[in-house]
């Protein structure tokens, strides 16, 4: 319920902000995004999701999942592309996970405190990666961090505020990186 809300109010914002700014863009010479007033949100198994453009993601997971898991590609027909931020939080239960590859991005905390983060054999060199998805640094990471062959999305904020990162290698498997994935860091070069 308070996701709803929450949903709501954001969309509400979000078209305000939209009206108010539809005169200036006009002037610009800007084009404004169209988004679809038209979501539906619905349950699978243990996972809540939302479909929206054509493309579902997951929003919320019950906290009582235990094992393992695994999120289809599809839901209702439509590619599940997305993991919200916090969706599995506090899943402590949830040991491990099978993402689809039609996922391209997964939001911040996405998987705080679940089995999986609690796990320290899950995590490399201060990283944590879920298959081919890498989900968040250690911010006392250090030096020069070389991503693993094959990874394809970095999280968002997956490096956020790693302040001791002097920088970043990305092998050219990575084809999504998410907001703020690098935010706060000061490193001196990125090699692609």
């Amino acid at each position: 319920m308070k996701k709803t809300i929450k949903r709501v109010l954001a969309a509400i914002l979000a078209a305000a902000l939209l009206i108010g700014l539809a005169p200036a863009a006009g002037y610009m010479g800007l084009e404004l995004p169209v988004f679809s007033a038209e979501a539906t949100e619905g349950t699978y198994g243990l996972l809540e999701y939302q479909i929206e453009n054509g493309e579902a993601t997951i929003c919320f997971c019950d906290t009582s999942v235990s094992g393992a898991l695994e999120i289809p590609s599809t839901i209702e027909g439509y590619p599940v592309t997305g993991i919200d931020p916090w969706a599995f939080e506090c899943c402590a239960g949830l040991t491990s996970i099978v993402i689809p590859d039609s996922v391209t991005s997964i939001g911040y905390g996405a998987f705080y405190e679940t089995g999986i983060y609690n796990n320290p054999s899950n995590w490399e060199n201060g990283v944590l990666y879920i298959d081919k998805y890498l989900i968040e640094a250690n911010d006392d990471i250090s030096g020069e961090y070389v991503i693993k062959a094959g990874t394809t999305v970095i999280a968002n904020s997956a490096f956020d505020w790693c302040e001791k990162l002097t920088g970043v290698v990305i092998p050219d498997s990575v084809k999504f990186i998410c907001d703020d994935a690098f935010f706060g860091c000061a490193f001196n070069s990125i090699k692609i």
